[in-house]
């Protein structure tokens, strides 16, 4: 292994660091790690979505130290063991986390052991969009208006310059519909802010549409904690962004056959 490093910080606060490899293949998250840094990131087995998480060292109650850097200081772990320990103890406790050729997790009275699973694969890069528009919101207003539409298979985010509305249908037999629409008078924090929407000849922005697999955004919302200010930036028929804090995931689009 090239870097060993301890990491200490409250329970949930560690859970919620390591919430990202849920969206990624096998629970696999590419750790970048330096003594002032760290970047947690992710991609999909089918390269559908992408999320990455950048900390400063002991900040947001979480610090760690760098025993041995290598020549890369970058690797590829296995997620999966770390959070079903941390869910097995006490979330508002101090946990530690020590990883090298093995990974040993204590919080408490707890103390678990695992293989470190890892390689020197190199991370994918964030893509990189110019996006008609950027919502933000709190991050429970999303989350529940996603769950309200969620079962359905497909989802899609229509933007107005005065409203963002959650559509969801079943698959190409449209025999079960929904929606939810969040409307900017209705939440002092919710604000819709052109980036690169293109007025028409009457000067009217149009609507910006985008369709997602549900299962890709309720992914995202799973791990979402629920009492933060997030944002979604999107562009019709591209992949969205969304994001909160130090996070930010990436999802391609739904292609449509005709």
């Amino acid at each position: 292994m090239r870097t060993e490093l301890s990491i200490a910080g409250k329970n949930q606060v560690l859970r919620e660091l390591f919430a990202l490899s849920q969206l990624g293949s096998g629970g696999f998250v590419y750790m970048d790690v330096t003594p002032a840094e760290m970047t947690l990131s992710v991609v999909d087995a089918a390269h559908v979505m992408f999320g990455e998480n950048t900390i400063k060292n002991d900040k947001d109650g979480i610090s760690w130290s760098v025993e041995q850097e290598g020549n890369e200081g970058e690797i590829l772990l296995s997620c999966n063991d770390i959070i079903e320990a941390l869910a097995k103890s006490d979330a508002a406790a101090m946990a530690y986390i020590s990883i090298a050729d093995q990974i040993v997790i204590t919080c408490g009275r707890l103390k678990r052991e695992y293989p470190a699973t890892y390689n020197d694969s190199k991370r994918a890069a964030l893509p990189a969009f110019v996006m008609d528009a950027k919502i933000e919101m709190p991050s429970k207003t999303y989350k529940d208006a996603v769950k309200s539409i969620g079962d359905l298979e497909i989802i899609e985010f229509e933007v107005t310059k005065d409203s963002f509305k959650i559509n969801g249908k079943d698959g190409n037999a449209d025999r079960k519909k929904g929606s939810y629409e969040i409307i900017k008078a209705d939440l002092d924090s919710f604000a819709i802010k052109p980036e690169c929407w293109i007025a028409d000849a009457d000067g009217k922005i149009p609507e910006c549409k985008a369709k997602f697999p549900a299962d890709y955004v309720n992914a995202v919302v799973k791990i979402m904690p629920a009492d933060r200010e997030m944002f979604i930036r999107v562009k019709s028929d591209y992949p969205y962004a969304i994001g909160w804090e130090n996070v930010i995931i990436y999802t391609a689009p739904r292609i449509e056959n005709e």
